[in-house]
């Protein structure tokens, strides 16, 4: 089961990538979803057009990367997990918000996908090589 785990860890790892290599486009598929998202408020499944049903769908796989996440909280490393998790809450979250689609929210998302890609790649290789528990070396 654990290996299924890091498996999808893997998915995460190659979805920061692809944030890497295309920030313009995940920033303006970003700017659409949160327009045809306030088109259709209210409306019905049924009443969807294809294109933001596309994105819904997306949007549920993107769920699964949070699920993921809150399942590593449950791992050895869960202090990691717990950082990029409140790291992301904290402060990439409220920054998204305040910056709105603009040219700093493209640079902010880009340095936060290389954070997560460093992350996925440091939670791989600490399970099958390092065994690093983060909590015992800072503690002094």
């Amino acid at each position: 089961m654990t290996t299924l785990f890091y498996i999808y860890t893997i998915f995460f790892v190659f979805y920061e990538l692809n944030w890497i290599l295309s920030p313009v486009e995940k920033t303006e598929d970003a700017r659409k979803f949160f327009k045809l998202s306030k088109e259709f408020k209210g409306k019905k499944w049924d009443d969807f057009s294809p294109e933001y049903k596309s994105e819904l769908k997306t949007k549920l796989w993107l769920s699964t990367l949070l699920l993921w996440m809150f399942i590593g909280l449950f791992t050895f490393q869960w202090s990691v997990f717990l950082l990029f998790i409140t790291f992301n809450f904290l402060v990439i979250a409220p920054l998204s918000k305040l910056l709105k689609f603009s040219i700093a929210y493209t640079i902010l998302h880009w340095v936060n996908s290389v954070i997560g890609f460093a992350f996925g790649i440091f939670v791989i290789l600490n399970h099958y090589h390092l065994h690093i528990d983060i909590i015992k070396y800072f503690n002094l």
